[in-house]
């Protein structure tokens, strides 16, 4: 997607501006610290985040760094821009989700934002055995409009918000049933990856 795709398809969500939020919620990450770091600790199992349509592991690099403060084992992707569900970055996937399995020794949580979070559930379907959990943000992942997708490849959470100005919250709910938690925030879309609330 390249800016022109990306400002249209903002104006066709609206309300696009809304998403100029995301540089605020980068910026308040510093004085959420204190609040963000009283969770509960990790267990030092791996964690796989996937960016968003377009965007690579610089996107990712703030969630990363408080996954790891928190005891988890991040990974970025290192696969590029995500440019969707290609032949070679889902080749790249599966090879990357049996490396950090291997390096930690147990199954490996998938975080994936917007894009990031279909293409972290087609892994999980195709990995189930090495998925501990499944966790979306703003992910369009709706089944009613999605029947292709299936049953949730592991304990699964959605994070959406009615604020979203990219992804209709709608299509970032799953229909409740047993091991599937949809959590409601207020984040732009761009920020979702930065915003204290979503991380906490």
């Amino acid at each position: 997607m390249n800016a022109n795709d990306s400002t249209a398809t903002l104006l066709a969500r609206g309300p696009w501006y809304g998403e100029l939020r995301a540089p605020f919620e980068l910026a308040s990450l510093p004085s959420a610290l204190p609040f963000l770091l009283a969770v509960p600790r990790g267990d030092r199992h791996g964690v796989l985040v996937l960016p968003g349509l377009g965007a690579g592991d610089r996107s990712t690099q703030p969630l990363r760094s408080y996954l790891r403060a928190l005891g988890y084992r991040p990974s970025p992707w290192g696969l590029g821009p995500n440019r969707g569900p290609t032949p070679e970055i889902e080749g790249g996937l599966d090879a990357l989700i049996r490396k950090v399995a291997d390096a930690t020794g147990a199954a490996v949580s998938l975080v994936g934002w917007s894009l990031g979070g279909v293409l972290a559930w087609r892994l999980a379907r195709r990995h189930p055995d090495l998925v501990r959990a499944f966790i979306t943000l703003g992910s369009p992942l709706a089944e009613a409009l999605r029947p292709d997708l299936g049953a949730p490849p592991a304990p699964t959470t959605t994070i959406y918000s009615r604020t979203d100005a990219v992804v209709p919250w709608r299509l970032s709910r799953l229909r409740h049933r047993p091991g599937v938690e949809n959590v409601e925030v207020r984040s732009s879309h761009l920020g979702l990856g930065v915003n204290p609330l979503v991380l906490h």
